[in-house]
């Protein structure tokens, strides 16, 4: 996997699962949970509800409680024909450019079977026209902060030379595709796929147990 797009998925893959709607819900609804990320090469793990994983990060040896609430995402190699039209994506840019390099793909809401593999059909926005402009309208909610040069939203038409996507606001910005670019899968997985010797993210909530893992080098 590319060490740049395993960087920017270590250092922001909480916001990143939030903000894509699928992991990140788990996390969300736990009231229980906070925003504590833990990373690095597995060392023990009892794979089972009620079990346990020992984390080994850079400073130290961590154990979290595994219960069955636990969700285990796998990120895996994929490809631009893995991405469709309504995939919730996280693009990397070059840097000074408006070019995706890497794509992080939330592949853990999808259907199981997909009856369009993949369409290049762009999506109508049906968003209902206002007859009037209320004189005492809400202001926005600002937009979640994010690293400069990563986009997140959703898919809207795809080719081998541009994407575009649909982001804040509901506006559409059209990019192009680097020839090299990187698609990373986040994929369901299960106890079975934790081992020693992965490298793996955990959010870990108040009570030390792990809402999330995500093997990295699945």
């Amino acid at each position: 996997m590319d060490q740049r797009l395993c960087r920017a998925l270590a250092s922001g893959l909480a916001l990143s699962l939030v903000l894509l709607g699928g992991a990140g819900q788990a996390l969300a609804h736990d009231k229980s949970a906070s925003p504590v990320r833990v990373k690095g090469l597995v060392t023990d793990v009892n794979a089972v509800d009620n079990g346990t994983i020992q984390i080994q990060t850079s400073s130290s040896s961590i154990t979290l409680g595994l219960t069955s609430t636990t969700r285990v995402i796998r990120a895996v190699s994929g490809s631009l024909a893995d991405v469709s039209v309504n995939d919730h994506i996280v693009a990397h840019l070059t840097q000074g450019t408006n070019t995706i390099r890497s794509i992080l793909l939330d592949d853990t809401t999808k259907p199981k079977v997909r009856s369009v593999k993949h369409d290049h059909t762009t999506v109508p926005d049906r968003t209902p026209t206002p007859s009037h402009t209320p004189i005492h309208s809400r202001p926005a909610r600002p937009a979640p902060r994010l690293p400069v040069g990563e986009i997140t939203g959703q898919v809207v038409s795809i080719n081998n030379n541009s994407m575009t996507i649909r982001g804040g606001r509901n506006q559409t910005t059209t990019y192009s595709l680097s020839n090299s670019v990187t698609v990373t899968k986040l994929m369901n997985g299960n106890f079975g796929n934790l081992a020693i010797g992965e490298t793996v993210v955990a959010m870990k909530t108040q009570n030390d147990s792990a809402s999330t893992i995500t093997i990295m080098n699945a």
